[in-house]
């Protein structure tokens, strides 16, 4: 989670870019999870 959270805040990958790196029913080799997601983004995630 450290790498997105820093990427993140250094706007090296966006917030559409975030979302393809979490983990969910259809990405099984997601980085992250929704709750990290929610931690690195301060928004939920949706599908």
């Amino acid at each position: 989670m450290q790498f997105w959270q820093l990427a993140y805040e250094w706007k090296w990958v966006t917030i559409e870019q975030l979302c393809l790196a979490v983990r969910h029913e259809q990405n099984h080799y997601g980085d992250i999870t929704r709750e990290e997601f929610t931690i690195i983004t301060g928004q939920d995630f949706d599908l």
